[in-house]
C-alpha cells in the first residue's frame, strides 16, 4: 500500500559516490566501493527531471526511468562508480 522510488535512492548514492554530497563526506580515494540496493517494494514512483518532482507511475514507467528513458541511466552510472553493485529484493 506504500510507494517506492528506486530512482531517488540511486540518485542520492550517485551524488555521494561522485563526491557531491558534502553532508555525508566523500568516498575514500582508491577504495573499493560496493553498492547495495535493497528494496521491499515495487517501483511505482520516479523523479520527473523537467519539474524535479516525484511522480507516481507504473512499474514499467519507473523501471524505464532508472534505465535511461529520461536520458539518465542511473543503473549504468552506479555500476561505473562501483567496484560491484549488489541488488537484493525482498519478496
Amino acid at each position: 500500500g506504500g510507494f517506492t522510488n528506486y530512482e531517488a535512492g540511486m540518485q542520492a548514492a550517485i551524488a555521494w559516490l561522485q563526491g557531491q554530497n558534502q553532508a555525508y563526506g566523500k568516498p575514500i580515494v582508491g577504495a573499493e566501493t560496493y553498492s547495495y540496493f535493497i528494496s521491499d517494494g515495487e517501483p511505482n514512483r520516479f523523479v520527473n527531471e523537467a519539474t524535479n518532482t516525484v511522480v507516481t507511475g507504473t512499474e514499467a514507467q519507473s523501471m524505464a526511468q532508472i534505465t535511461g528513458a529520461d536520458g539518465t541511466n542511473e543503473i549504468a552510472i552506479l555500476k561505473s562508480l562501483s567496484t560491484e553493485v549488489i541488488g537484493v529484493g525482498i519478496d
